[in-house]
């Protein structure tokens, strides 16, 4: 949603330590890899000003992300999948880095047309929302999903609708 708005997104932050952006912790880190695969990479690098594939504090935190570690991070970022997706589409846009270079060499097994999907999909039939609230959010949600999938399609054309 944020590609709607891109003149207010120099204005968000999301870090817990340092505002805007200390740029060694995992909610950083999380954030600065769903930016850069889903907005303009020029847009992220006048924000952030370096590449957080490439800094050792971040290292940790990208294997744990993509599942390599133990544990993710303790912190409040998305699931595994979500980070992985955000990978490989930063990989597709060509980008690169240390944890880049570790997201190639080691996770094999992820499926990205399966991954697209599910976080394209929106389900319409979730019965905990309240009809009043759902009626006014799942419109924005699919509008949304849709965006994604056309901004994915677009510019990782290798993706394909099942």
């Amino acid at each position: 949603m944020l590609r709607q708005d891109l003149d207010s997104v120099p204005f968000t932050h999301s870090c817990n330590l340092t505002k805007p952006w200390c740029k060694k912790c995992a909610k950083c880190a999380y954030v600065w890899l769903n930016y850069m695969a889903y907005l303009p990479v020029e847009l992220v690098n006048q924000m952030f000003q370096v590449n957080l594939f490439d800094l050792p504090e971040n290292q940790l935190w990208f294997r744990q992300m993509l599942g390599l570690e133990k544990h993710t991070p303790f912190e409040c970022i998305g699931q595994i999948n979500e980070s992985r997706l955000a990978f490989e589409l930063c990989r597709r846009k060509g980008l690169t880095g240390k944890a880049m270079t570790m997201f190639i060499d080691e996770v094999k097994d992820f499926d990205f047309h399966t991954a697209v999907n599910d976080y394209v999909t929106v389900n319409h039939n979730y019965s905990l929302m309240p009809p009043a609230i759902a009626n006014k959010v799942l419109p924005q949600m699919t509008a949304a999903a849709k965006a994604s999938r056309e901004y994915i399609d677009a510019y990782h054309p290798s993706v394909d609708q099942k």
